[in-house]
Formats: structure tokens, sequence, C-alpha cells
């Protein structure tokens, strides 16, 4: 499953990134081997988009940072760079996060990846320890992107996405673009591939409860 656009309007390349992802592979199924599928949600935001391109379109409608509202060290109030910012009344307050949670619980899949910007790296989670799939993956494409593979060294971070998901046993990790206007096509075309010969192989995916990518 390929995520975009959890921080949408201030991360619009994410977006514009996992649509073009998926109008790509549409056209290219064949790309797309055996016994793999790719779920795109190019928008997991979608109320930040009204505010397109702003520091404001970072949060959703109610003001809450949804990469801060998930329920991995989950705090109500969250840090982002400097700024403190909300996380929600509680964990999973928001519409959105449920949403993603209930669906991804559900579908299991072989590895969650979420875009961000802007920093240049690839990362496996911070609020939890990743487990070992996620950390593989990680490296994989930063070998492949050029980008930086760290562990969170800027600031605190509190309730995010990656990080609930490898709590749960499912295997994931968030990109960070160079920029938040350019969605570096090419090098991410490339790690999409990597990532899927990556988990073609992986055991997980012989798993009657991992159904997808």
């Amino acid at each position: 499953v390929i995520i975009g656009g959890i921080h949408g309007g201030s991360e619009w390349a994410t977006t514009d990134l996992v649509a073009t992802a998926a109008e790509y592979f549409r056209l290219h199924a064949a790309d797309i081997p055996p016994p793999l599928n790719l779920v795109f949600i190019p928008s997991a935001n979608p109320d930040s988009l009204a505010v397109c391109h702003t520091r404001a379109g970072r949060f959703n409608a109610h003001q809450v940072d949804l990469n801060r509202n998930w329920d991995c060290g989950w705090k109500a109030t969250s840090k982002w760079n400097e700024t403190t910012v909300s996380g929600g009344s509680a964990p999973f307050s928001e519409p959105e996060t449920q949403a993603l949670r209930d669906y991804l619980i559900g579908l299991r899949p072989a590895l969650v990846v979420f875009y961000h910007s802007k920093a240049g790296t690839v990362g496996a989670g911070v609020c939890a320890e990743s487990l070992p799939a996620s950390e593989e993956a990680a490296r994989l494409v930063a070998k492949i992107t050029g980008y930086s593979y760290i562990d969170w060294p800027f600031y605190e971070v509190s309730g995010d996405a990656v990080g609930y998901l490898n709590q749960q046993g499912i295997p994931a990790i968030e990109i960070e673009l160079w920029t938040h206007s350019n969605m570096d096509w090419e090098i991410n075309l490339a790690g999409m591939r990597a990532i899927m010969e990556w988990a073609e192989g992986n055991s997980k995916l012989q798993s009657p409860n991992s159904k997808a990518p």
C-alpha cells in the first residue's frame, strides 16, 4: 500500500507522486509481478488540499496533525520542528486515521509506504521498535533512491503512523522527498520497482493474512 498526502497541503508533491504512480501502473499493469497487488492512496488528508502550498495544509479541518494521531506513544500535543502541533483529543480521534487504521489492519499488507517531504530520507518509524522487514525495505529504498537511511534524529515524534503499524506487526516505512514541490519521479519509480521485487520474495507474502504490498 502506497500512501501520500497525510500532510498533503504542505507536502503536495507526495500526493502528485502517488497519483502519478497509480496512473503509471494502471497503464503498465504487466510490470506488477503476481501475486502482488498495489494499492495507491494519493491523499490521506483530503481536507488539507483546500489550503495547498501552505503551512496550514499540514493539518486536517480540525487542525490535527494526522501523523501524530496514531496510538503509538500518543500525546495530545506533539512537535513539528519547533512548532507545537495537536495530536487530537485521543488516539484515532480523527476520521481519516480511523479509516486508514481499519483498512490497513484488515488488509495486513506485506508493506505500507508513506511518502512525506522534505528531508531526503527513508526511515522505519519513530514511536516504536521497527520490524526487521521494515528496516530491510527502508535500507533497500535508500540504496536505490539515494535518500539517506536514518533513525529519525531531528525532534521527538509521538503518534506516528509508521511506528503504529510496526507495533501491529505490519511492515511500514516512510520516505521523505527532497523538496515539497518535486516528486522525484524517476528515483521513486525505481524505488517502487525495487520494493515490488523485495515484496515478491519476502516470506510474509506466503502468509494467508498478507494480501498486498
